[in-house]
């Protein structure tokens, strides 16, 4: 299952990236769930049992 707002915890380093220049608009830091740690935080955040 894809979600396509896991895509905004990369637009800063994709304007870095592709434009060179800095972010004008900060961004709310995103956790990415693609590791063990930051999964375990999304369950828990939600209240489920990881």
């Amino acid at each position: 299952m894809a979600d396509d707002k896991v895509m905004y915890a990369f637009v800063p380093a994709m304007i870095r990236d592709c434009l060179d220049q800095e972010p004008l608009i900060p961004n709310v830091e995103l956790p990415v769930c693609s590791g063990a740690k930051t999964r375990d935080y999304g369950l828990a955040a939600k209240g489920v049992a990881g």
